[in-house]
Formats: structure tokens, sequence, C-alpha cells
């Protein structure tokens, strides 16, 4: 198993940033420049081998929707924040819509908010276990127009958990929540609810435009009993509110917010540099230049990454079909493969050859129940590229997973090799930026979860 635990079907469908024009003018192949004649000749496929030209303002509705989202991705707190000993990133990601929330609360609560889906801006999520994965922390944090459609929503979801509940096998019913309360927060809406296997404390609280979920759930022997639950859901909501509170956020449609312009979707240029999807990629994140906070909980362990993108300072990674992280110096890239390597070690891994050749690449395979998956690391100058990808067993249809790998390690040793060389070109009018097929894919489905394939996060 890799290290990775990006899974696209969280990401709830927000707009990646390249754009049709960028699809189809993509390059097959690419040469290398004649000074580097003894190097292969590399194929890319249907990815461009140039880097993006700089996104300029103002962002069109998509891309500015992307880049807010991830300004509150970055000031979510991960569960192992709150209780050390949940760092097991699981499911999580961005919120494209009110509806996709069926993931985490259910049907009952994805009817009840759906009519508020017009006030919606967006949203970001968080969820790690403990080791023995008997405990879970969900963070969610949801921004609307306006605080009176935010009170609203907090009072429909808290409404719909104390008429559906959870589901109790035993008996086969549904068994409601029951309301509660948490010491010291009066303005929070609390209840319990219980099946047969786990407890969960749901604690929804309204603050200005937003509206502040915490979900501590308990599935240990003794779940019926357990008491770290209000702790942590009150640690949490007096930890994340002055996180939101500092957002200079962009003005909803209602006024509300600090600033008329979006944050900038790549503040440091990394992003840019990153290979963008082709046409045949599928249920990808919204790509976007990513803090240490945001890249470590797309790892399966939280702590472990977040510490090694520090150690090799990483200030900001750009995510997309190809993770491009650009480090502190020429050695720093080592420690997060060498870091990678031995978290994907826990698993059975096979090394092999990068089938082209390209320069400074490793690789390896891991086999699950039904695929096979391939990851590939490239080390240029400072920075380090990582990408995955897989084969499904029971799809001999699917194009061949190892060769579309090769491509965007291809395509991204040439955007770099171009970029050091100073011969990078402009690829596409950023005004016409828009969704990727598979980013629209996600639109119409209802998970909220974060990778851009299986295989890159198991």
């Amino acid at each position: 198993m890799t290290s990775f635990v990006v899974s696209a079907s969280l990401i709830l469908g927000l707009s990646a940033c390249s754009s049709d024009s960028d699809r189809e003018e993509t390059s097959t192949s690419a040469a290398p420049p004649s000074s580097a004649a003894a190097e292969p000749v590399l194929e890319t496929g249907e990815y461009k081998a140039e880097a993006h030209e700089p996104w300029k303002k103002p962002y069109n509705e998509d891309l500015g929707r992307t880049s807010s989202s991830y300004e509150l991705a970055e000031n979510v707190l991960l569960p192992m924040e709150i209780d050390q000993d949940l760092y097991k990133t699981a499911l999580g990601g961005q919120y494209a819509k009110l509806e996709h929330l069926s993931r985490t609360f259910g049907d009952a609560v994805r009817d009840a908010v759906t009519p508020f889906e017009d006030n919606y801006e967006y949203g970001f999520q968080q969820v790690a276990n403990n080791e023995k994965a008997d405990r879970r922390g969900t963070n969610t944090v949801l921004r609307l127009s306006n605080p009176d459609t935010a009170n609203e929503v907090a009072n429909a979801i808290h409404q719909a958990l104390l008429t559906s509940g959870l589901y109790l096998e035993s008996l086969n019913e549904v068994n409601p929540n029951q309301p509660t309360q948490i010491a010291g927060m009066p303005d929070t809406l609390a209840s319990i609810g219980l099946n047969d296997h786990s407890r969960k404390v749901y604690a929804i609280t309204p603050h200005n435009e937003y509206v502040i979920i915490s979900i501590a759930e308990d599935s240990g022997k003794e779940f019926a009993e357990s008491d770290w639950q209000d702790e942590y859901n009150a640690e949490f909501l007096e930890e994340q509110t002055p996180l939101i509170d500092e957002i200079k956020a962009t003005r909803t449609k209602d006024g509300f917010g600090a600033t008329d312009e979006r944050p900038d979707i790549d503040p440091t240029g990394v992003l840019r540099l990153t290979v963008f999807p082709d046409k045949n990629d599928k249920y990808l994140l919204p790509v976007g230049a990513i803090t240490q906070r945001v890249a470590a909980s797309y790892f399966k362990d939280a702590q472990s990454a977040w510490a090694t993108l520090r150690q090799a300072g990483v200030e900001r990674a750009g995510w997309n079909v190809v993770q491009l992280y650009p480090t502190k110096n020429n050695e720093a890239p080592n420690v997060i493969q060498s870091w990678a390597r031995s978290s994907a070690a826990e698993g059975e891994i096979k090394d092999y050859d990068e089938p082209q050749g390209v320069p400074n690449t490793t690789c390896y395979s891991s086999d699950d129940e039904s695929w096979v998956s391939y990851t590939c690391m490239l080390i240029f100058d400072n920075y380090i590229a990582i990408s995955s990808t897989e084969d499904w067993y029971d799809k001999p249809e699917d194009d061949d997973a190892k060769e579309r790998l090769s491509h965007r390690m291809a395509a991204q040793y040439l955007i770099l090799k171009k970029e050091a060389e100073g011969s990078t070109a402009p690829s596409t009018d950023p005004s016409t930026a828009s969704s990727t097929e598979g980013a629209k894919e996600n639109e119409e489905s209802e998970s909220p979860s974060k990778s851009s394939s299986k295989s890159s996060n198991k």
C-alpha cells in the first residue's frame, strides 16, 4: 500500500484550473533539446509538457470558488490537532454542494439542507481515526451567503438528526438522536446518536455566515460509556472559531466578508508547474496550491506527513494529477522520497523500471483485492513530484495505467526542465479556465472525498 490517502470520491466537484483548450492542444510527445541528446525522447501522451500561464484576476466563478474553498481548507483543523491520537486520515475533502452532506449525515440531512443550496458558498471537512480505528473525529466548516441562512442550515441539520438518527440493525429501525448540551456552549446544537456498533456525539454551531460542525465517534468495546467525545467537540469548537474569524474571506453574494477580491489560486507559483489532467482523467480533486496542513491530510498518516513536509521546508504543494513539492534545498526531496517509500513499505510493494527512463524517477507497484496501483516519484533539483494511478483487474478495457503514469512523469520532467532553462512558454488564456471532465462528473456524484485516484491514497 502506498502512503497516500487522497481519494477522489470525496471531492464534491469543485472545478480544476485547466481549460478545455488546454486539453485540445496537448502535445503527444516532446523531444529533449539538442544539448541533451543523450536523454531519451519522452512521450507525454495527451498531457501538456508546458507550464500553465499564471492566472490573472478577476477569476471566473468556478476558479474563484476553488481558490476561496482552499483558503477555508487551510484554516480547518485536523482531528489530530485536537486529539493527537486521531492522525490516521480517513475520508474528507471539499464540499461543492450541500446535498453531499448525505455522505456524513445521511439522506434525511441532505433533504433538509438542499432548499438552501442557492445560498451555499463552499465547505471543507477533515476526518481521521486513531490507530485502532475505534475512534474518529470529523471536523466540518460550511460557509453560507449570510448569517441567517447559516442559522437555518445549522437548525435543519440538528432537527434532521433528532428525527432520523442512526440505524439500529438489531431492531431493524431508526434510532433518533437524543439532544444534549456541551458545557459552556449554549449556542451549540448537540445530540447523541447510538447504533449497534458506535456512539456519535454531534456538535453544530452557527458562527456569522459559517456553520462549524464536529462529530466525535467511538466504536470501541465500551462505546456506550465513552467520555472523551464532549471534550473533543468542545475543544474543536473553541479552537476552530478564532481561525474562521482570521480569514479575510471574499464577500458573499449578500455582502458578508472582508474583501471583494478572491485569494490567489497559486500564490507561490508552484501550481502552474504541475501537470494538468487530460480528457481521460476522472474523479479529480480541484487543483490548487495547498499548505502543509492540507497536504498532510492527503496522506494516510497525517502526523508523519506533516512532520516530513516541515522538515523538507515545503510551504505549499501543487496539487494536480502530479503532486509537486518545492523543498528548501536540493537535498530535501530525498527526505520526502525516503519517508514516502518507508510508509508505502507497510504494505507489499514491488519496484519497477520507469518505462521511458524518465531521469531521476523511481517507481513501484502495490496490489489490492481488485486493483494494482502504480506510484512514481521524480526528483528535479529542489522539487519532488509524486503521482499514482491504477489498473482494475475486472476492467481490461481501461487504459494501460503504467503507461499513462509514465506520460505524466515525462510531462512533469519536461516542464521542470524548461523552467530551469528559462524557456517556459505560456500555455493557455487563464480567463477561460474551467472544469475538467473529471471534475464535472464529480458535480453529479454525492461523494465528498479527496483523491485523484484510489491507488494514490490507500
